[in-house]
């Protein structure tokens, strides 16, 4: 069962995964015109300004900032990126996906991820960066992710014995 000739680009053949004792393909198809239907709804309320999400992959207003802060963290020799679950994931599966590309060139950071109270992982990576040199991120969706918090302030005291107040202003980014 392939999709029919529609204005969307992407098209899959699902007839496979379909065992036919499961699902008839009257079934089938009454579900499909469903989701379309579905879709439809989403792709007007959107054009119509009601549902912002939709459009958050399109706003740019605030790329210009992004990309100052980002450009101050290549002075970093290394960044640690503190946050837990869906918080650091993406930026996290990022990073691997695009590491061969980022690490063959020395104009990028080394990119460290923190997502975990355990003590051992947390004094393993602080064996292998300079407090000095990394900049660190932290990423909590509520802003009251407890176990982010605590890691927070573990590194505001261990960079604390390095830096002073103001240096560590420029180490710190909280999102």
């Amino acid at each position: 069962m392939t999709l029919a000739a529609a204005p969307y680009p992407y098209q899959q053949d699902l007839s496979k995964l379909l065992a036919p004792a499961l699902v008839s393909s009257e079934a089938y198809r009454e579900s499909l015109h469903q989701t379309r239907k579905a879709l439809e709804t989403l792709r007007q309320r959107g054009a119509g300004g009601k549902l912002p999400m939709l459009e958050a992959a399109f706003w740019d207003k605030d790329l210009a900032a992004i990309q100052s802060i980002g450009l101050s963290y290549r002075k970093f020799h290394s960044i640690l990126v503190i946050g837990m679950g869906g918080a650091s994931l993406g930026a996290n599966a990022l990073v691997h996906v695009f590491q061969s590309w980022v690490l063959s060139s020395s104009s990028f950071p080394f990119v460290y991820f923190l997502d975990t109270l355990d003590p051992d992982i947390f004094w393993e990576v602080m064996s292998v960066i300079n407090p000095q040199t990394t900049g660190i991120v932290v990423v909590s969706k509520s802003g009251e992710t407890p176990e982010t918090l605590i890691q927070l302030m573990r590194c505001l005291e261990y960079w604390g014995e390095f830096l002073s107040p103001y240096e560590m202003s420029s180490h710190f980014l909280v999102m």
